[in-house]
């Protein structure tokens, strides 16, 4: 019978020999023979042991259809073995003896699922964790660059336009040379030059 007097505020136990320990330490001896307690880590150790060990997903594909994709692709290939298996044994009366044996063989060693679909394997987290943060570390700035390339297309662009006025007028004088009678194409080619000229001091004064 339980002790309700004067051990009462103790919360002791009066079904056993040692009625008067506390129940905290009673608790503690009836522990199994051979259980070794679980060693106490420090919050570091837990993190390392959480990056070395916890799996994500990595194969790049979207998570709601891996979420359904990989189990569908599991029950297709059970499906196809089940099929491959039904269909050979199926026959296995009609065939000789040793045909027979190895129908039986085949399909209780699942011998169709060789080289068949399997699960790529999942990434650890620490390397999950260290690409993302890398992605980060390359988008950081993406704006300045971009700026600076347009900037680099943008001086570019404009000595490219620079250099074919030059081409165009040298082709005119050219022309006018060979022919004097066809100033009016050569013409045709300084106004092309004064265009190209006009629009590139343009795009030099935006940028």
């Amino acid at each position: 019978m339980t002790n309700f007097g004067r051990f009462a505020d103790e919360r002791t136990c009066g079904h056993c020999d040692d009625r008067f320990r506390p129940i905290a330490v009673i608790a503690g001896s009836w522990q199994k023979a051979g259980m070794v307690k679980k060693r106490d880590r420090s919050p570091q150790e837990k993190k390392a042991f959480s990056y070395a060990n916890d799996r994500r997903n990595a194969y790049g594909q979207n998570n709601k259809a891996a979420r359904k994709l990989i189990p569908l692709r599991k029950a297709q290939e059970s499906r196809q073995d089940r099929r491959k298996v039904a269909q050979g044994l199926s026959v296995v009366t009609r065939v000789a003896e040793e045909v027979a044996n190895l129908i039986e063989s085949s399909a209780l060693h699942d011998v169709h699922r060789i080289g068949g679909w399997k699960k790529s394997s999942d990434a650890s987290l620490e390397q999950v964790v260290a690409s993302g943060i890398a992605a980060r570390v390359s988008r950081r700035g993406r704006k300045v660059r971009s700026a600076e390339a347009a900037a680099g297309r943008t001086a570019e662009d404009t000595e490219t336009m620079m250099q074919r006025a030059k081409r165009l007028r040298r082709l005119g004088r050219w022309i006018v040379r060979r022919n004097p009678m066809r100033s009016e194409l050569a013409k045709h080619f300084d106004q092309a030059a004064d265009d190209l000229e006009a629009r590139a001091t343009t795009l030099a004064s935006d940028s």
